[in-house]
């Protein structure tokens, strides 16, 4: 989702399903995300990184894509 955040600059937000994976890897693919984003003029990202390989326990969004869940939608 963008949305401006203050004075008019832009922000993004969004989930990341990875695997199961080190922090460290998972944090390398955050940056490399939020590089690209940058490279299109948002200068603000919020990125959840979520394990696509783990159990669902209640800690993870797991709606499909195109639904609304907790306020949230998946597009």
């Amino acid at each position: 989702m963008q949305a401006p955040i203050g004075h008019g600059v832009p922000a993004f937000s969004g989930h990341i399903q990875v695997h199961d994976q080190k922090i460290s890897e998972a944090d390398a693919l955050r940056k490399k995300i939020e590089r690209l984003l940058s490279d299109q003029g948002l200068k603000h990202a919020v990125l959840q990184m979520e394990c696509a390989d783990c159990c669902d326990n209640g800690l993870y969004c797991t709606v499909s894509e195109g639904n609304s869940h907790l306020g949230h939608s998946h597009r």
